[in-house]
């Protein structure tokens, strides 16, 4: 996938003539784009301290070797698993072969659902995908920063999963996990499935009940950043 800026249009060049209504046109087209941008400018600048965040949780995940959680939670049609990245469509021949690339995370300010990615380019791929906290940020008026993260492995995680992890240390069930969480069963069902898809918990059965336990992973990383 190639994205273009375009041609420039054409200067007209002397003695050239416009067509009739260019100054209501143009008139008419500046206040056009006036109004949109005054629409969505406060989106924009209050989208600033998302993309902070987003920038350190990345970061951070990047560090403590947790960013094959990350990337299977973006919310984009691709996804890490046995130390590979999985695409949704073939790739192109030439970006198959052999070497490393740079994986790009580009977070999009365009849509809540915008979900893109390219392996055209033979040094690198990037996937774009929607800036978490972007829909909260739209539907919200009275404050203009989203509330800070309570620690890194909310950060990492998202604060769900990191209660999740946390309480995983006492091996409950799914329906105790819920309940320490305030979450509802099958949410807790959802977000231990990508938890343990991501190496940090796993099922053990005990009797009649499935009890959740942390891997040495999820041990490993509750010890760094909880």
């Amino acid at each position: 996938m190639r994205w273009s800026t375009g041609s420039a249009a054409p200067s007209p060049r002397r003695g050239s003539t416009w067509p009739n209504g260019r100054g209501e046109f143009l008139d008419t087209y500046r206040t056009l784009t006036r109004a949109v941008w005054d629409a969505f400018a406060p989106l924009w600048h209050q989208a600033d301290a998302l993309l902070g965040r987003e920038v350190e949780r990345v970061g951070v995940a990047s560090v403590t070797g947790a960013l094959d959680t990350v990337i299977n939670d973006l919310g984009a049609p691709v996804r890490y698993a046995d130390g590979c990245l999985h695409l949704p469509h073939p790739c192109p021949q030439h970006a198959t072969g052999p070497g490393r690339r740079r994986f790009v995370l580009v977070p999009l300010v365009s849509g809540f659902g915008a979900c893109t990615y390219s392996a055209e380019d033979p040094d690198l791929i990037w996937v774009g995908y929607p800036l978490p906290g972007l829909g909260r940020l739209a539907h919200r008026s009275t404050e203009p920063h989203p509330p800070p993260a309570q620690d890194r492995l909310d950060l990492v995680l998202g604060p769900v999963r990191a209660a999740l992890l946390r309480h995983a240390r006492r091996r409950p069930s799914v329906s105790e996990a819920a309940s320490l969480a305030h979450i509802t069963v099958s949410t807790a069902t959802y977000h231990c499935d990508r938890l343990a898809g991501s190496g940090l918990l796993r099922r053990l059965r005990h009797g009649r009940e499935i009890r959740l336990c942390l891997t040495d992973d999820g041990a490993a990383l509750l010890d760094l950043l909880a």
